[in-house]
């Protein structure tokens, strides 16, 4: 636990998700294409990652990361991570991580966060950060049950946030207000896109990403028996794309003008214009 004016211990909850905007459905089952799919570092934890090393920047301390995965993310990804400024990446492989629990994935993430913490022989860490919400299910509920698990306040959705001693100052903007909320360390904040802008990192950064640490942990060796308590309470029946079709509608006239009037009509009596 920090001390007052001592460096801060910071955890970062990372998810290695698909990207959702280069996605695309197999043609025979409609259903996602994860084994052509492109992986990235899901946005708001970005955005989590960039506040940990702005704290560090201005207290000082180490930073971090945790991740529950399905498979081994792809190398430049993890590197990625170190270079945007973590000093140890931890990988917790499980199936679990693909049923999108909440639930399961806390429940294991806070049981690694405890393991994590025993290594640099902490009692606790000072602060854990986490993004609002994940870009591929953004339910928002990983960093709450988190919080939940490890018995620490919670803060969610953060949009500017400093630690004065022993205490997190953070604001949360709520349509036209600003709420300021303080809590005694050990904590929990989630944050978003409104928090920062990530940096791309500097080539000294990306060279020494490669010389840091990347530990992978088994489920089977964490404490508290993690395991057994993270029973999935969500079954995921399936995900599939909508059947779409182009209807190749070809409309003529005489000239742009008389295309353009029959293009109109032809709309509204689809109904997808109202005069």
């Amino acid at each position: 636990m920090t001390e007052a004016g001592s460096e801060l211990a910071i955890a970062v909850c990372i998810k290695f998700t698909v990207d959702v905007n280069r996605l695309r459905p197999d043609p025979a089952t409609a259903a996602p294409d994860l084994g052509h799919a492109h992986y990235r570092i899901n946005d708001f934890d970005e955005n989590a990652l960039e506040e940990a090393v702005r704290l560090k920047e201005r207290h000082g301390g180490r930073i971090v990361g945790v991740s529950l995965v399905e498979r081994e993310p792809p190398r430049e990804l993890l590197l990625r991570a170190l270079a945007a400024g973590l000093d140890a990446l931890y990988l917790v492989p499980h199936a679990a991580a693909a049923s999108g629990d909440a639930f399961v994935t806390a429940t294991i993430l806070a049981a690694a966060l405890e393991e994590i913490g025993a290594v640099y022989e902490m009692v606790s860490w000072d602060l854990v950060l986490c993004g609002d919400a994940s870009c591929d299910t953004y339910d928002g509920q990983v960093g709450p049950r988190v919080a939940e698990a490890l018995g620490i306040v919670p803060i969610t959705y953060a949009t500017r946030l400093d630690v004065r001693d022993d205490t997190i100052v953070a604001e949360r903007t709520i349509e036209d207000y600003v709420h300021v909320v303080e809590a005694t360390l050990p904590a929990l904040v989630t944050v978003g896109s409104e928090t920062n802008k990530p940096r791309l990192p500097h080539l000294r950064q990306i060279m020494d990403a490669g010389r840091k640490p990347i530990v992978r942990l088994t489920t089977a060796g964490l404490g508290r028996g993690a395991l057994d308590r993270a029973r999935a309470t969500l079954e995921l029946l399936g995900v599939t794309a909508p059947p779409s079709a182009r209807r190749r509608m070809v409309v003529g006239g005489n000239g742009p003008d008389d295309v353009a009037r029959k293009l109109v009509r032809q709309l509204q009596s689809d109904g997808e214009l109202t005069q």
